[in-house]
């Protein structure tokens, strides 16, 4: 992976959301609008797994950024109220300078996210 050298963009932020649903959330994102940028780093991850005998997921992608795990129910409201704030996000810009691949691991303590490499 650190052989894929593109240069730094940006990548503007869109609505949140919740999987699997905002009803009983497991995880909140806000999402990530799709870029020419991104399409090419996505592609050149794949190709770099690919080559290395690393399966990648057929399914399309869907650009956003994790915020938070949830383990047990929420508060009344709470979604909602995220939901909203997360709205304000929109067009947001956010400076792309380089990427990161973690490890995460799920403890009974919660996850354990290692850098592998930038």
């Amino acid at each position: 992976m650190g052989a894929i050298g593109l240069p730094g963009f940006t990548i503007d932020l869109a609505r949140g959301g919740c999987f699997p649903s905002s009803r009983r959330p497991t995880v909140l994102w806000i999402g990530v609008e799709p870029s020419v940028p991104l399409a090419t780093l996505h592609a050149a991850l794949a190709e770099v797994l690919t080559e290395h005998g690393i399966a990648v997921e057929s399914r399309a992608f869907e650009p956003h950024i994790t915020l938070a795990r949830v383990s047990r129910r929420l508060p009344a409201g709470w979604v909602e109220e995220f939901l909203a704030t997360a709205a304000g996000f929109s067009e947001t810009a956010v400076p792309v300078a380089a990427f990161s691949l973690y490890a995460s691991e799920r403890t009974s303590n919660g996850a354990v996210h290692t850098v592998l490499g930038r």
